[in-house]
């Protein structure tokens, strides 16, 4: 089975298992989360997507331009 490199799992949203909340999550990872740097290119934006039913939480990442325009990342699913 292909593990999903973009799935991170929040410990912290599964108190409640069946009914997961985003609100449990702070700022920091509910997709305002922006690095300045990443590999040497611009600034990148991770947006969260999607919460499952295992507390997995989905995100994709993007460019961040200096005029402000976001550009989704190329990502292989290796």
């Amino acid at each position: 089975m292909k593990k999903n490199k973009n799935k991170v799992v929040l410990p912290v949203a599964c108190e409640n298992p069946n009914n997961v909340s985003v609100t449990t999550l702070s700022l920091n990872q509910v997709g305002v989360k922006v690095s300045d740097d990443f590999e040497g290119e611009k600034p990148v934006k991770i947006i969260l997507t999607s919460v499952d039913k295992d507390c997995g939480v989905y995100f994709k990442m993007y460019y961040v331009t200096e005029d402000g325009n976001i550009y989704p990342m190329e990502q292989d699913d290796e």
